[in-house]
């Protein structure tokens, strides 16, 4: 029943088993499941990522945060995460409407400062008239890969005429699109013909930036169904490439792989340590790294083992200290 706070059955039914037993050890928490003390040890850590165990400094026995405290507080971190990921889209369409409001109606200057694209045929098909006029430039973010043209590769003939008229077009994926066939031949398509393209471990929203004079950004960066905002206000577009530039500057270029850093760690690694360490649950990283549920448990698993750590808390202390974050 508690699966959309993160708990995972075997989570919750080892939390009710200590709040009403508190202070039961691992090996009668198995013993009442029915399972492995491995498996127990494993629910006890998703139970610690989500800080609904009471810290002891006793080797003996468990005990449960209160509901009251420790679902309350489940339940406003969710939230609070939630709006973060809204937190830019309600930026800018808060900026846009004060400048309409203060100058939409001015005669000395241009009142067309955006519009509304509602839903994805009237995003696909805005995207297919500014691909056939761009002269200069298209910087585009893509956390799911290419999406823009309808399914990946439907915009591909566009993008190369661009190109072939000498528009440079720079666009980043998250690294996670290399697993998606598809879009990794549209991708090496475009980037033979002279496109450019890297990656990164994670992107902040959807993003397109045509000829430094209209932007493509999502009315709801979680469901791009609903459409786009098509902006056209200098300043906003100044600042959305401000932000290309610093992610651009940080990616990896499409045909290089990740070799690691001096301590032997990806980016996709790193980023996954960043995430844990400011508390993100399995599930959120999923979502943001655009991984599935089973390769984040995974890597968690990897990095736990490299670290020598029996606990996900104990994993963070230890990275902290070899200097991994």
């Amino acid at each position: 029943m508690l699966e959309s706070l993160g708990l995972e059955p075997d989570a919750e039914n080892t939390y009710r088993l200590l709040l009403e037993h508190p202070g039961w050890d691992v090996d009668r928490l198995a013993s009442a499941m029915g399972c492995s003390e491995l498996e127990v040890h494993r629910a006890l850590d998703a139970l610690a990522e989500l800080q609904l165990l009471a810290p002891s400094d006793s080797s003996e026995g468990v005990t449960p945060v209160s509901p009251d405290v420790g679902l309350t507080a489940l339940l406003s971190q969710d939230k609070q995460q939630l709006d973060a990921r809204r937190r830019l889209h309600h930026e800018a369409e808060t900026a846009v409407l004060r400048l309409q409001r203060r100058f939409g109606r001015h005669q000395d200057y241009a009142p067309d400062a955006g519009s509304q694209l509602i839903g994805e045929d009237a995003l696909h098909t805005r995207w297919g008239e500014l691909a056939t006029v761009m002269r200069t430039e298209c910087l585009s973010f893509f956390p799911d890969g290419p999406r823009l043209g309808g399914t990946p590769g439907g915009g591909t003939a566009l993008e190369a005429a661009a190109l072939k008229r000498g528009v440079v077009t720079r666009t980043v994926y998250q690294e996670c699109v290399h697993n998606d066939a598809a879009a990794s031949r549209h991708i090496a398509t475009l980037v033979a013909a002279g496109g450019e393209a890297r990656t990164v471990p994670s992107l902040p929203l959807p993003l397109v930036i045509v000829d430094r004079e209209s932007a493509l950004v999502p009315i709801a960066p979680e469901d791009l169904e609903q459409g786009a905002l098509e902006l056209r206000s200098p300043g906003i577009i100044a600042s959305l490439r401000s932000l290309f530039e610093s992610v651009w500057k940080d990616g990896l270029p499409w045909d290089e792989e990740d070799q690691g850093d001096a301590q032997g760690l990806s980016r996709r690694e790193r980023e996954l340590l960043h995430l844990l360490a400011t508390g993100w649950t399995d599930q959120a990283i999923s979502r943001s790294l655009g991984l599935g549920l089973r390769t984040v448990r995974r890597d968690v698993s990897g990095l736990m083992a490299r670290l020598g750590a029996r606990s996900r808390f104990e994993a963070g202390a230890l990275a902290a200290r070899a200097g991994w974050l």
